[in-house]
Protein backbone atom coordinates (compact mmCIF):
# COMPACT_ATOMS: atom_id res chain seq x y z
CA UNK A 1 0.00 0.00 0.00
CA UNK A 2 1.03 3.24 -0.78
CA UNK A 3 0.49 6.51 1.59
CA UNK A 4 -0.25 10.11 -0.66
CA UNK A 5 -0.47 11.67 2.59
CA UNK A 6 -4.26 12.34 2.03
CA UNK A 7 -5.66 13.71 5.03
CA UNK A 8 -8.41 10.88 4.98
CA UNK A 9 -5.50 8.52 5.48
CA UNK A 10 -6.77 6.50 2.63
CA UNK A 11 -3.94 4.50 1.35
CA UNK A 12 -3.26 3.59 -2.48
CA UNK A 13 -2.52 0.00 -4.00
CA UNK A 14 0.82 0.15 -5.96
CA UNK A 15 -0.94 -1.97 -8.58
CA UNK A 16 -4.57 -1.97 -10.88
CA UNK A 17 -6.83 -5.03 -9.67
CA UNK A 18 -6.10 -8.13 -11.36
CA UNK A 19 -2.73 -6.80 -12.29
CA UNK A 20 0.62 -8.75 -11.23
CA UNK A 21 2.98 -5.47 -11.12
CA UNK A 22 2.57 -2.07 -11.50
CA UNK A 23 3.18 -2.05 -15.14
CA UNK A 24 0.38 -4.05 -16.20
CA UNK A 25 -3.17 -2.60 -16.78
CA UNK A 26 -4.68 -5.44 -15.07
CA UNK A 27 -8.86 -6.17 -15.05
CA UNK A 28 -11.40 -3.59 -16.70
CA UNK A 29 -15.15 -3.09 -14.88
CA UNK A 30 -17.76 -0.59 -15.29
CA UNK A 31 -18.34 2.08 -13.06
CA UNK A 32 -19.97 0.26 -9.65
CA UNK A 33 -19.61 -3.75 -11.47
CA UNK A 34 -17.45 -6.40 -9.95
CA UNK A 35 -17.20 -8.12 -12.72
CA UNK A 36 -15.34 -8.09 -16.03
CA UNK A 37 -17.66 -8.71 -19.11
CA UNK A 38 -16.81 -9.24 -22.72
CA UNK A 39 -19.15 -5.85 -24.06
CA UNK A 40 -18.86 -2.39 -22.51
CA UNK A 41 -21.98 -0.49 -23.54
CA UNK A 42 -25.21 0.59 -22.59
CA UNK A 43 -27.13 -2.00 -23.10
CA UNK A 44 -24.13 -4.29 -21.07
CA UNK A 45 -23.72 -1.81 -18.22
CA UNK A 46 -25.67 -3.09 -14.90
CA UNK A 47 -26.80 0.41 -13.49
CA UNK A 48 -28.80 1.43 -16.81
CA UNK A 49 -32.49 1.03 -18.61
CA UNK A 50 -33.57 1.49 -21.50
CA UNK A 51 -34.78 0.25 -24.54
CA UNK A 52 -32.85 -1.11 -28.04
CA UNK A 53 -34.97 -0.45 -30.47
CA UNK A 54 -32.88 -0.87 -33.73
CA UNK A 55 -30.55 -3.72 -32.04
CA UNK A 56 -27.40 -1.63 -32.48
CA UNK A 57 -26.05 -2.08 -28.98
CA UNK A 58 -26.84 1.28 -28.14
CA UNK A 59 -29.96 3.21 -26.42
CA UNK A 60 -31.60 4.98 -28.96
CA UNK A 61 -34.01 6.51 -27.00
CA UNK A 62 -34.53 7.56 -23.00
CA UNK A 63 -31.83 5.83 -20.72
CA UNK A 64 -32.47 5.59 -17.33
CA UNK A 65 -29.13 5.55 -14.94
CA UNK A 66 -29.53 4.07 -11.60
CA UNK A 67 -28.40 6.47 -8.73
CA UNK A 68 -25.42 4.35 -7.21
CA UNK A 69 -23.89 7.17 -5.31
CA UNK A 70 -20.21 8.21 -5.24
CA UNK A 71 -18.69 5.41 -2.89
CA UNK A 72 -18.32 2.02 -4.65
CA UNK A 73 -15.71 0.51 -2.91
Amino acid sequence: MTDLGMPSGTKWSCCNTDALSPEVSGGYYAWGETKEKDIYDDTSYLYSEGEDPNANRWYDGDIRWMNIGTNIC
